[in-house]
């Protein structure tokens, strides 16, 4: 007597769940039908819509012509309604940081090439300004942004560099153009050398690294002699910024 009151018990619960939560008159259902809208409910209620659109799924596929499976339908409507609408908030929350992003830093645009590009305010706008390890943006309508890395060398005296090697607090990178691809310049007693390029995922990694570091060298190995200098606080900070933006522009990509 007491089982059979307590399995009464079970079924009344389980149907009591499932017209909760908006599902029809389920007393002539099989009792699958039902428990499995009943646990869709449940999943539903605890905020886990994985699971929840599971349970629909499985009611869907294994008893299509319930009364349930209409209030299944209408639920899994309802959470792919909320789905899209969250996408569209989080689609216009990441532009807003991309538009915000972008607007602290400085814009070149290039009327004969239609390219649009973006560096730090305080990255220098010449090769010959200092020298400088910098990242800059290029975009053009219709394509995606393009990251581009720079590194400029500015001395009194040639070095004809080779390669650069970068020690960010304990990791090590080498960059390697050859002599031929680094470009060099002169005038008014000084010399320019500077070496332009889409980086790299290991050269990603690398600007990462620096920009997160506590201390940054740079090596300017030339083809007898090489100088070091340390990568400035400003040029760390510089480098975030560009890459803050790139990234955000990469992810609001249509």
């Amino acid at each position: 007597m007491i089982k059979w009151t307590a399995r009464v018990l079970i079924v009344v619960t389980v149907v009591a769940v499932a017209l909760s939560c908006g599902g029809s008159d389920s007393r002539a259902q099989p009792g699958n039908a039902v428990q499995a809208y009943a646990a869709a409910c449940s999943s539903y209620a605890a905020g886990d819509m994985h699971s929840t659109l599971s349970h629909i799924r499985a009611l869907l596929r294994d008893h299509k012509r319930s009364p349930q499976a209409e209030s299944a339908k209408a639920l899994q409507a309802k959470i792919e309604q909320a789905n899209r609408d969250a996408a569209q908030r989080n689609a216009k929350a990441l532009a807003a940081k991309r538009d915000s992003a972008l607007s602290q830093l400085r814009r070149k645009h290039d009327d004969m090439t239609g390219v649009t590009s973006y560096y730090d305010r305080s990255s220098p706008q010449y090769a010959n300004s200092r020298s400088n390890l910098m990242v800059f943006i290029g975009e053009k309508g219709g394509t995606g942004p393009v990251l581009a890395m720079e590194i400029y060398y500015v001395a009194e005296d040639w070095l004809f560099v080779e390669s650069y090697i970068i020690k960010a607090d304990a990791e090590r990178f080498t960059v390697s153009p050859g002599l031929m691809d680094v470009q060099r310049d002169n005038g008014y007693g000084q010399i320019w050398e500077w070496y332009t390029t889409m980086p790299t995922p290991v050269e990603m990694r690398m600007l990462r690294t620096v920009a997160a570091s506590s201390t940054a060298t740079m090596r300017y190995v030339g083809r007898s002699y090489y100088k070091d200098r340390t990568i400035s606080a400003t040029e760390k900070s510089a480098i975030r910024n560009v890459l803050r933006a790139y990234d955000l522009m990469m992810q609001t990509q249509p």
